[in-house]
């Protein structure tokens, strides 16, 4: 079990997913803790996805069980920035609003959560017992990614970009109050923080199901993202700077 829990979900135009994904999470997270809060943040939606969330869970809004928060959009880097600063739990995790990746991958979590103050899930494990759905084109330009932060980062994980990762309260402070990637390569900065201040990471395999709705675009996102990667070694190298004054 673990000690509380805040859980930390991102949401652009989600109104067709959020409220099956949020059922879910209600159904089983008494499995992993007595004690914890679900915070969406809504990173300037044009549907009606707060609407919805409002009017089906009304009654855990009003327990404070479920916190909106109301952003104008900016990237889903910054609206995880902003949930995982307001959370107020031991441990956070953020997780995607279409449900990829379940709260079921906490059990897989749970071993390691008294050795390690960051966990992270992979989809690029060779564990042939755990599912992974996805789209052919999507693995490739992982793998590809993956070996591209390798080399300019230098931060050697598996799979940076999977969108279910836990921290310890501590670790969230320090981080993200630094993170400054709006888009999607911010878990890369992140990482790179962790690395940083010598926070010690694990990253376990996890089943993964992804979803037929992606907003990923095939000929800009791999320019985009890599451009933040160079935006965020070129950060990097002036908070290692900062960092040997002391």
């Amino acid at each position: 079990m673990i000690s509380s829990l805040s859980i930390v979900i991102p949401v652009y135009n989600e109104s067709n997913r959020i409220i099956s994904t949020l059922r879910d999470v209600f159904l089983k997270i008494s499995f992993f803790t007595p004690d914890f809060e679900i915070i969406v943040v809504d990173d300037g939606s044009i549907d009606d996805t707060l609407n919805r969330i409002q009017r089906e869970f009304s009654e855990e809004i009003e327990k404070s069980i479920l916190k909106c928060v109301r952003l104008r959009h900016q990237g889903k880097g910054l609206a995880v920035k902003n949930g995982m600063l307001v959370s107020q739990k031991d441990w956070v995790l953020f997780m995607d609003a279409d449900n990829s990746a379940s709260i079921n991958n906490l059990n897989r979590f749970l071993p390691f959560i008294k050795q390690y103050e960051i966990i992270i899930g992979s989809r690029a494990t060779k564990d042939r017992s755990l599912i992974r759905r996805d789209r052919w084109y999507r693995k490739i330009m992982g793998t590809i990614f993956n070996f591209i932060v390798r080399i300019i980062i230098k931060i050697n994980y598996s799979d940076t970009q999977c969108g279910f990762k836990l921290f310890a309260a501590p670790c969230v402070q320090l981080i993200f109050k630094n993170i400054e990637e709006r888009g999607f390569a911010f878990d890369i900065e992140v990482l790179s923080f962790a690395k940083l201040y010598n926070i010690q990471v694990k990253e376990v395999g996890i089943n993964w199901a992804n979803s037929n709705h992606s907003s990923v675009s095939l000929v800009l996102d791999p320019w985009r993202m890599l451009y933040s990667v160079y935006r965020i070694r070129s950060r990097r190298l002036l908070n290692n700077k900062e960092l040997n004054k002391y």
